[in-house]
């Protein structure tokens, strides 16, 4: 992480707006002043400043594991990776899909992906060419009921 993203982090984390219901330990108390409904209540916090906030968010991110986009996923971890997507996708790691139109491709879920352009996209192995993978949006596939 460089030192612009963890300024960034800094300047969003001190100008978050505090929720209705903050609550403070320690005996620090906050009481709203009678301000109109529209004019926004505190944000971030008087606890810190800004150098230690800086210092509070190198903390966290010192040792933050990296994402590595080609690490390649056991089946145990693609499963649990399935089970967090399975309320927002609509297919999970081994359903059987294909595509809708254009060219034909069979096979099942083994993986996801997203972008700006595709929020919700799947990786595809196929079910007649062993190891050779697809990536479709979820827009392009279908559930797909193969032969037995």
């Amino acid at each position: 992480m460089n030192a612009d993203q963890i300024k960034h982090m800094v300047d969003r984390f001190l100008m978050w707006p505090l929720p209705r219901n903050f609550t403070p330990d320690n005996g620090i108390s906050y009481k709203r002043p009678n301000y109109a409904p529209n004019v926004p209540g505190p944000s971030g916090t008087n606890l810190l400043d800004a150098t230690q906030a800086a210092a509070m968010v190198r903390h966290m991110v010192d040792g933050l594991p990296t994402v590595n986009a080609h690490a390649t996923h056991g089946a145990d971890e693609m499963t649990a990776m399935s089970d967090a997507f399975a309320g927002a996708w609509l297919y999970r790691v081994g359903d059987p899909v294909e595509k809708r139109s254009g060219s034909s491709w069979r096979g099942k879920v083994c993986g996801y992906y997203w972008t700006d352009l595709t929020p919700r996209g799947y990786c595809v192995e196929s079910a007649f060419e062993r190891g050779s993978v697809q990536i479709y949006p979820e827009a392009a596939l279908r559930k797909w009921e193969p032969t037995k």
